[in-house]
């Protein structure tokens, strides 16, 4: 009834191996440097450290525009860092995410690129790290969400003391995240914002797990308003740890070792939600005698996930 887990292609980029696979990971980077040189993806620049509280660590490569105003950027990642900690609790013995602005330099057209590292990662030296390019920095609608999908992504690979994500497969990319940003813009107060999320996320249509689905129309925001918004998430999560095989890589780190169909997802929501989610999944995913299967199977595997 299981399948092996499969590594998304872009976090099998998060754990590839770097020169510092023997790092201590004990030590709390209390003084982030001043500057930084970049040895991860694509990315080779010498960056400055612009920002420093104590929530994130902005560095600017050489190729930003230094007329920009980074007040909005510098506030806007410490909130949603502290928000990110608070509710999903603790990413690593350092505290800081580190924040890492591009100009145009590695973009081959205009628009924007945003990749990620987590504190469980050799990549970017055990870092929680977002890295972002861009020729847009100016609106800062699209760039705070292109920020919080990173984090979010985070969230997802690293939350709760796990590594990976089982759910990948299902929701992809960006399903999971239009809801992340419209929660952390509501926990920001950033009414705005997340009215404008809103409106974009509700009519965004992929064609999995069917034609025509859409997400945050009739899955995430029917379930978020009415079963504890952020505290669903944070329960899936939760239940995804406490149930989901597991284990130790070479550093200590818990890694999943399964995904989760269709079915399983339904069940381990409901979980999250203290309540049967099924008619909801029906409308939201349509209904197969696969998918009812894999309830029926996901309820006998996961007996201690109660709804």
């Amino acid at each position: 009834m299981k399948s092996a887990y499969i590594l998304p292609i872009a976090f099998l980029l998060l754990v590839s191996c770097s020169k510092k696979d023997t790092a201590d990971l004990s030590v709390k980077d209390a003084n982030p440097p001043l500057t930084l040189k970049e040895h991860w993806f694509d990315y080779q620049s010498e960056l400055k450290r612009v920002y420093l509280d104590d929530q994130v660590a902005t560095y600017l490569a050489p190729d930003m525009d230094t007329t920009l105003s980074l007040t909005f950027y510098n506030n806007f990642s410490s909130r949603l860092w502290k928000y990110t900690k608070e509710k999903y609790g603790d990413f690593g013995d350092d505290q800081r995410l580190r924040v890492t602005m591009h100009d145009g330099e590695y973009l081959s057209g205009g628009g924007f690129y945003g990749t990620l590292s987590t504190y469980r990662s050799s990549t970017c030296d055990y870092k929680n790290l977002v890295v972002v390019s861009s020729t847009m920095w100016k609106d800062s609608a699209i760039m705070s969400a292109v920020l919080a999908h990173e984090v979010g992504h985070i969230v997802e690979f690293s939350s709760m003391q796990r590594s990976g994500s089982p759910t990948f497969k299902l929701w992809g990319d960006s399903k999971l995240m239009d809801l992340f940003i419209y929660d952390v813009y509501l926990g920001l107060g950033l009414q705005q914002l997340a009215d404008d999320s809103y409106s974009q996320s509700v009519v965004s249509a992929v064609a999995y797990p069917r034609p025509n689905t859409y997400w945050f129309r009739d899955w995430w925001y029917p379930i978020y308003m009415k079963y504890g918004k952020t505290a669903l998430l944070v329960n899936y999560f939760k239940l995804l740890a406490a149930n989901l095989s597991h284990e130790k890589d070479k550093q200590g780190f818990e890694n999943y070792t399964e995904d989760v169909n269709l079915g399983e997802f339904i069940h381990f929501m409901s979980g999250a939600a203290g309540a049967d989610l099924k008619e909801q999944a029906k409308i939201a995913f349509g209904w197969t005698m696969e998918t009812e299967q894999q309830l029926i199977n996901a309820k006998e595997d996961y007996p201690n996930v109660k709804y």
